[in-house]
């Protein structure tokens, strides 16, 4: 159910995923529905213990442990010029000056590097705007296997890096505190 509260979509007794919304709302509400059935993709798709939330939890406990080398804000979110707004589930504080827009994913799928792509592009505006324009976007992932190698290219081919949170080593060295 945390899927479809955090996505402000409700189900069905039937079973049914259900979106609400006026005429000036439909734009979000099927930004809304698109995200919860891609949640819920991912959890059909994945055994119950790599499910997003529980791996979701699993770094949040992670990065929460370890408040002296990680230094972490959540409950951003960034509107695009569609008007849709896109939560980031991280922000971390590298510097003073430096930070870094970070969201964890179960796995890479062309649909998800597709949907990153055009999110970041989406919010290049708002970003701007807000003088965030400059602050990298990273996701985690809990591994990159060989077939999902090409899909981890392709997102930094726009700037988007992926993390392995099976590699602590290479996500400390990206998103710690730095001296």
């Amino acid at each position: 159910m945390s899927i479809l509260n955090k996505n402000d979509t409700l189900l069905s007794e039937s079973g049914e995923i259900i979106g609400r919304a006026t005429r000036n709302e439909i734009p979000q509400t099927i930004n809304d529905l698109t995200q919860t059935l891609i949640q819920v993709s991912d959890l059909i798709y994945l055994s119950r213990s790599n499910t997003r939330s529980v791996f979701l939890e699993d770094v949040n406990t992670y990065f929460k442990q370890q408040k002296n080398i990680y230094s972490i804000l959540q409950g951003m979110s960034m509107q695009g010029q569609t008007q849709l707004n896109y939560n980031i589930d991280f922000v971390f504080n590298l510097t003073v000056n430096d930070r870094k827009f970070v969201n964890v994913y179960n796995s890479l799928s062309k649909a998800l590097v597709e949907q990153l792509i055009g999110i970041w592009a989406d919010t290049l505006n708002y970003r701007k705007s807000k003088q965030l324009g400059d602050i990298p976007f990273s996701i985690i992932v809990p591994a990159v296997p060989d077939e999902q190698r090409v899909f981890s290219e392709s997102l930094l081919k726009h700037n988007i890096e992926v993390l392995p949170f099976n590699n602590k080593n290479d996500v400390q060295n990206k998103l710690a505190i730095r001296a």
